[in-house]
């Protein structure tokens, strides 16, 4: 999955307001208090019947049908119990949340475990960044014909296949695809008044196979395969000006830079950002 565009600023705000009522009650005095002259001598407090000790002014029954107040902060349970967003799917593997949680007292309590699992997004977005004091210029990022201004490469320093080859089938259905032609290389400008280059992608890899074992089968087709939990490096890609052939509009001298990033992650957002500024 790929959508690759400059996009302008945004801005999103979130506000959440949560609002609590009391209530007062109002008597009115006793002006006076009278007894009944006939009412007898008062009782001897010695020969009340025992109901043993009082509890200390300090302390609450337990019986007092007081209810404790509810917890005022979210549940701190992982994913199993509390939903994820939308573009997020729970990992029971990310983190360590407990997987289960009781409000009491006013206070939450919570298994000791680490088996409630965490959200993480369904897209990584990469976005590129470029600022320049000089007014209207711009950078130019490279894509199509199998080049592109954002590479992923693993621990190991291998190329992870971000984008499917539409010249090859998948490996589940060799023979019955329909196949692209050749996709000419293009420069899009970015940058300044134009804004940033982003990419969003599923963390959909495509790796070479081959379909079927039998003589005359054995062709080449793309294994589909999810990003695999790792260390991952992003390595961003522009330059400043750019030039022809029969091939389509490439960069010219790109520069690279690379910033590294966690899979699974809580942060979907890769960024790199530059000013050619002073």
């Amino acid at each position: 999955m790929q959508r690759d565009q400059a996009l302008g600023p945004g801005t999103l705000v979130l506000t959440l307001g949560f609002l609590m009522s009391g209530c007062e009650a109002e008597t009115g005095g006793l002006n006076e208090l009278s007894l009944p002259t006939d009412a007898g001598p008062l009782p001897d407090a010695s020969s009340q019947p025992d109901t043993g000790p009082r509890p200390d002014s300090g302390t609450v029954a337990v019986d007092s049908g007081v209810v404790p107040a509810d917890c005022t902060t979210p549940n701190p349970a992982g994913c199993v119990v509390n939903a994820c967003p939308p573009n997020a799917v729970c990992d029971p593997n990310l983190g360590c949340a407990p997987s289960a949680c009781v409000c009491s007292d006013g206070a939450w309590d919570c298994t000791a475990d680490c088996g409630g699992g965490m959200c993480r997004p369904t897209e990584l977005t990469f976005r590129l960044i470029w600022n320049s004091d000089v007014l209207g210029d711009v950078a130019y990022a490279q894509s199509g014909g199998g080049q592109t201004w954002i590479n992923v490469y693993d621990a190991a320093g291998q190329d992870v296949v971000m984008d499917a080859d539409c010249g090859l089938c998948p490996c589940d259905n060799c023979f019955s695809c329909a196949l692209c032609g050749f996709a000419p290389v293009v420069s899009t400008p970015f940058g300044g008044p134009l804004g940033p280059m982003e990419r969003i992608w599923d963390g959909t890899t495509h790796r070479q196979g081959r379909c079927g074992t039998s003589p005359g089968s054995n062709v080449a087709c793309q294994d589909y395969q999810p990003l695999q939990p790792g260390r991952y490096t992003a390595r961003f890609c522009f330059g400043y000006r750019t030039v022809q052939n029969r091939s389509g509009e490439f960069v010219d001298n790109p520069q690279c830079h690379d910033v590294e990033f966690d899979w699974p992650t809580a942060n979907p957002v890769i960024v790199y950002e530059q000013c050619d500024c002073g």
